[in-house]
């Protein structure tokens, strides 16, 4: 028996505390979750009678809830009405619970009765009519309803002749009254608003929001004419209920107060309309025809108060504006801004008017530049949050208190923290949005084309951040001063001139500063967001073109000066903009891209000095050619160049072929490239042409390196991607890398000289095999040959004093090396990086070092020499190693 009660303990333990657990939990969920969640997303609301089960159940703690005595009274009303007549508003309205979808949402005019009644104030007792307010039905479905309270014309209360007693929970509890403080910030015209106590036929007091209505006395305190027209924006009034119907009809608005000077009561209306439906994007001067009609700094300082509020409550019946008859102007009055939770600020206002009207790039500036001064105001912020806390602390007991509210003092005080939370929260996501101005910046170098037209840049500045990006200026090279001062440099917004000044001192790079004088030209708004419905489905790139122009058509940027430093800040923060990105485009790479592409008998047209041959081929005239302008010869086609010609190219002038070429000189008449002016010309290359290319008696001088179509060709000839035989032909004097470059293709040199070229006589790169044979490296200004990743075969080779190597293999290539005199140079054979390089019957003489091997890119291993039956004769050193680098000697002397 014993073992059995403890059983039975240990299972009862276990089930109370799992029943303890699931009460918890149970408990957890109840108090975090809204009651009309828990009625309109869960079974609850779907069994009968339940949620009021639940409801009762929920009001059950309200005792524990007391909250802190309050530092100031509420004004305290008592409203006495005939039980009568109170029924005679009851029977008025909807018996049925509106549905989901909002069906009897609206209450219509029969059912707003008015009765009279006896409202009582410090001591004062005033004769009235009431009658229910609000559209909705939390405002008169359930046992405490919203009321409006209209007294006689001579015997205002208070100076006001009608008042509005709201339910705080419609108005979010310190919610509109914080943002009617916030408005008093911003002088924004707005009813006045506070909480006040109210006892109903001698009950106990029920808290309520009051709210002012929109009378022309209300507008006289104010300071406002009051002959003037006082719009509240219609819609679902109808049989169909609620549906978005601003600026749809001028009938849907209805008048608070009336223009006593003419017959017509809604025609500024429809003028406002016409302004939303033309927009911005259609009507250039939509800007000053708003301005003419709208108070611009009053609809800024609104949308700036919207926006801190996190608000959207301005369609359909929610919009109020203001007609000053006075001025000829709408003025917005905020009206139920209420709070919501942050919201980025590419969401669009909310309706068809204000949306298009914060389009313009210069009101959204303004608003975000308000709103930003009033974050940075931390005084007026710290004011808005302790009016918020004293608001709550003079409520808070009494709303706990009041017998007939709807909510449970749980979900009072949820809201009330709820509310708190959101002031704050709303300023820090404002704080970090209006933060966020991000630019791309493309600078673009101009065609030679554009060149000759004068055009030194073109700026292409995209924006996609929250804030816009004000361009202030530029620091430009220095070349460019003398243009700047005498005004023949000019800086164009697309074709709208850009005013600027030269400022007297240049930067510590001594660069020239400019700085744009109208803000406005410098601005950088970004666009709209592409929306689907309220979905923002991506923020648009916004690209703004300047172009900076010379009236001197040989003037250029030069090329080191690249990127220019710009002046890019965030237009409402004042902070550095974010540069997402940075590019620096030279439009003159890819800009004859579209020749390689031409047929045959265009590309002659273009080139009367070539002809066209047999098939396919096209032939260089024979005899003297100059040549003044780059050559483009497109693909597809042949290339015949005769012997005993002679090209002379301009300086930095190149030949670029996309076709194989043959060049056919004869020892008696070998084919010449050379300068025509003395200065380098630029290259001769063939690029990616399938076929082979033959070079036979040619010979090159003087020439440079170039890019073209994207290529950089490092020697003065070049066979990139192109195979190719060279036979009989010299390479002189290049001023480039090299005097022969091939890359990508097998290599087949045979009896070829290069000699005297600034840098390297010949490069072989990435060559799958090959062969560099009978061929002299004389007195070149760094290597006599140059390979890597090369795997090919030298021999019965002569390099004799070159500046830095005869012979330099590098990258793991892999040569075998016969029959070869490395003469005269610092170093005979340099062998790097994972090379591994075999050398038969060479003659290693008066170098530096005879052999260095070495490892030069960490990247690669350490490299090995293999030297047979080789000779080394007077060298400085004979063989110097790297770290873990290898030379084996065999053989010779």
């Amino acid at each position: 028996m014993r073992r059995t009660h403890i059983t039975l303990g240990i299972l009862g333990a276990i089930l109370g505390a799992q029943i303890v657990v699931t009460g918890f939990l149970a408990l957890l969920l109840y108090q975090v979750t809204p009651n009309q969640t828990l009625a309109s997303q869960t079974f609850i609301g779907r069994v009968p009678g339940l949620l009021a089960l639940i409801r009762a159940a929920d009001r059950i703690p309200n005792v524990f809830y007391r909250g802190p005595a309050a530092s100031e009274p509420l004004p305290h009303y008592a409203l006495k009405v005939d039980p009568e007549d109170l029924a005679k508003v009851e029977d008025a309205l909807p018996k049925d619970r509106p549905s989901p979808w909002y069906g009897n949402v609206f209450l219509t005019d029969d059912a707003k009765v008015w009765v009279p009644a006896t409202f009582s104030a410090d001591g004062t007792d005033y004769d009235v009519t009431i009658r229910v307010r609000g559209d909705i039905f939390n405002h008169w479905f359930y046992r405490k309803k919203s009321w409006r309270v209209k007294f006689e014309k001579d015997d205002l209360f208070q100076g006001k002749r009608q008042i509005n007693l709201i339910i705080p929970e419609d108005r979010g509890w310190i919610a509109e009254p914080t943002n009617v403080y916030r408005a008093s910030q911003f002088d924004l015209l707005h009813p006045e608003t506070r909480f006040v106590s109210v006892s109903l036929n001698g009950s106990a007091p029920l808290l309520y929001t009051e709210i002012e209505h929109l009378t022309k006395e209300m507008l006289e305190k104010a300071g406002r004419p009051g002959d003037v027209n006082f719009y509240n924006a219609g819609g679902g009034t109808s049989h169909f209920q609620q549906w978005d119907a601003l600026f749809t009809d001028a009938a849907y608005f209805d008048t608070y107060t009336e223009d006593t000077f003419g017959p017509g009561t809604h025609e500024e209306i429809i003028e406002l309309h016409r302004l939303s439906q033309e927009g911005a994007h259609k009507d250039p001067n939509y800007l000053s025809r708003l301005e003419t009609i709208v108070d611009r700094d009053r609809l800024v300082a609104w949308y700036a108060h919207s926006l801190l509020s996190g608000s959207r409550h301005v369609r359909d019946h929610n919009l109020r504006l203001f007609f000053d008859v006075s001025r000829g102007r709408f003025e917005p009055i905020p009206w139920d801004t209420a709070l919501y939770g942050p919201r980025t600020l590419f969401s669009l206002p909310g309706n068809p008017f204000l949306n298009e009207a914060f389009r313009v790039p210069e009101l959204k500036l303004r608003a975000y530049l308000l709103v930003w001064e009033y974050l940075s105001n931390e005084d007026q912020v710290e004011a808005l949050l302790l009016h918020a806390k004293n608001l709550r602390s003079n409520i808070e007991r009494i709303a706990y208190r009041d017998p007939l509210k709807l909510p449970s003092n749980r979900t009072v005080k949820r809201a009330l923290n709820e509310k708190e939370h959101l002031l704050r929260k709303n300023l820090d996501f404002l704080e970090e949005e209006l933060s966020i101005a991000e630019v791309l910046v493309n600078q673009r170098i101009p065609t030679s084309a554009e060149s000759n037209q004068g055009v030194l840049l073109h700026l292409d500045l995209t924006v996609r951040g929250v804030s816009p990006v004000a361009f202030s200026g530029a620091s430009l090279p220095s070349e460019l001063r003398p243009g700047l001062e005498n005004g023949t440099i000019r800086l164009l917004r697309n074709e709208q001139e850009v005013p600027f000044v030269l400022l007297s001192k240049p930067d510590k790079e001594d660069r020239s500063v400019i700085r744009i004088t109208d803000p406005s030209l410098g601005l950088l708004s970004p666009g709209d967001p592409v929306l689907d419905g309220e979905v923002i489905v991506d923020i648009p790139h916004t690209r703004y073109v300047y172009t900076l122009v010379s009236t001197d058509p040989g003037q250029q940027i030069p090329d080191d000066a690249f990127p220019i430093k710009l002046r890019l800040r965030n237009a409402v923060t004042g902070k550095k903009a974010d540069v997402l990105g940075e590019a620096v485009i030279d439009e003159r790479t890819f800009e004859r891209l579209e020749e390689a592409s031409l047929d045959r008998d265009t590309f002659i047209n273009n080139h009367p000095i070539f002809f066209a041959g047999n098939d396919n081929e096209i032939v260089l005239q024979r005899g003297l050619v100059n040549i003044r302008e780059t050559i483009i010869i497109p693909r597809g086609l042949q290339v015949i160049i005769k012997e005993g010609t002679t090209i002379r190219l301009s300086p930095d002038v190149s030949i670029l072929s996309y076709s194989p070429v043959e060049i056919g000189g004869t020892e008696e008449n070998p084919v010449i490239f050379k300068s025509l002016e003395g200065p380098p010309w630029g290259v001769f290359a063939v690029l990616n042409a399938e076929s082979e290319s033959r070079v036979s008696y040619a010979e090159f001088e003087n020439g440079g390196e170039d890019r073209l179509n994207g290529a950089y060709f490092s020697g003065m000839a070049s066979f990139y991607g192109s195979p190719v035989v060279v036979r009989n032909s010299a390479f002189r004097r290049a001023n480039g890398d090299d005097g022969l470059n091939i890359k990508y293709v097998y290599a087949d040199i045979m009896d070829c000289t290069f000699e005297e070229n600034s840098f390297d006589g010949l490069d072989v790169d990435v060559a799958p095999a090959g062969e560099v044979l009978k061929s002299k490296f004389i007195n070149n200004g760094n290597d006599g040959l140059d390979i890597s990743w090369s795997p090919i075969v030298i021999r019965d080779v002569e390099t004799r004093g070159n500046g830095d190597k005869c012979i330099s293999v590098g990258e793991r290539s892999a040569p075998t090396i016969e029959d070869t005199v490395l003469e005269g140079c610092i170093m005979g054979l340099a062998a790097k990086d994972g090379s591994e390089v075999l050398v038969k019957n060479a003659h290693f003489l008066d170098n530096e070092t005879a052999i260095a091997a070495y490892i030069k890119k960490p990247i690669f291993p350490a490299p090995s020499v293999s030297v047979f039956d080789s000779f080394f004769v007077n060298n400085a050193e004979e063989i110097s190693t790297g770290t873990g680098a290898t030379v084996v000697v065999e053989g010779g002397e």
